[in-house]
Order: C-alpha cells, then sequence, then structure tokens
C-alpha cells in the first residue's frame, strides 16, 4: 500500500501537503477542515435535543464517563474509517493498473469508500458498507425521533 501511495503522490500530487505526500500530517487543506469540523460538531453537540436528552436521562456519575468515551469513541472510529478506505482509494486508482476508477463526480459523491471496499474485499466488503451506513442512519433517525417525542410529550403536552 505505502508503495502504491508513492506512486499516487509522484503521479497526482496534492497541493498543499508536505512535499504534496498522501501520508502526511502536515497538510493545509486538512487543517482548515479539523477546524470547521470541530466547530461545528461543538455547535451540533451544543443544539440538538438528542445529546441533551440522553445527558439527562443519564445517571450524573455515569454521565461524565460516557460523554467522555463516546467522545473518544467518536473520534477514533470515523478517523480509522476515513483513513484507511481513503487511503486505499487513492492507492487503488493510480498505477500502471489501477483496479478501480473514481470519477469527480463519484469522488463528490462520496464513493471512494465504498468502492475500495469493494475492490479490496468483493461483494463483502460492499455489503459491509451498507450495513454500516443503514446502522450509522437508524440510529442517528432514533436519537432524533426519541428528542422530538420527549419534547412533544413534555414541554407541549405537560
Amino acid at each position: 500500500m505505502h508503495e502504491m501511495l508513492s506512486i499516487a503522490t509522484q503521479e497526482n500530487p496534492v497541493a498543499g501537503n508536505a512535499h504534496g505526500s498522501y501520508l502526511t500530517m502536515r497538510s493545509k487543506n486538512g487543517l482548515i477542515f479539523g477546524v470547521i469540523n470541530v466547530v461545528g460538531n461543538f455547535a451540533t453537540v451544543f443544539n440538538d435535543q438528542a445529546y441533551y436528552q440522553r445527558a439527562i436521562a443519564s445517571e450524573p456519575a455515569s454521565t461524565v464517563k460516557a460523554f467522555l468515551l463516546g467522545g473518544i469513541s467518536w473520534f477514533c472510529i470515523p478517523f480509522a474509517f476515513a483513513t484507511t478506505l481513503g487511503l486505499s482509494a487513492v492507492a487503488l486508482s493510480h498505477g500502471e493498473n489501477p483496479l478501480i476508477h473514481l470519477t469527480s463526480a463519484e469522488v463528490s459523491a462520496g464513493l471512494p469508500a465504498p468502492k475500495a471496499a469493494a475492490a479490496l474485499l468483493g461483494t463483502s466488503g460492499a455489503a459491509a458498507m451498507l450495513i454500516l451506513l443503514f446502522l450509522a442512519v437508524t440510529s442517528a433517525a432514533s436519537a432524533e425521533i426519541i428528542a422530538t417525542s420527549s419534547i412533544l410529550t413534555y414541554d407541549v403536552y405537560g
């Protein structure tokens, strides 16, 4: 994978990254995205009723530990998925015989990760990505439905 990413760096260097490399932590655009993401997610947490609902329903002794553990998990799971599947998509789409072809429309639509998973693991990789997406959407929808029902119950009906 490292060799394939080195080839990708030579063929298509990343502007703003140290030496145009995909394997660097010195990225101007990455820093800008990180700051925007942190600010936006703080706003989401402070303004989303689902988070308040969970905090109010929890016991005070366990709430701090649970929110800290959830915050650490929130960071490491998406970071690991984005890094491994994103870099895999870059590596697999460069070189003499690329395994996948990505158009700019597919990249904008968020398809590099599923295409990389399908290329590496076949149909089981594509199925795993579909299940992952389904679970994320249903979890978020469940939290919002519960928050909305509690607002309607306590604030409107009560």
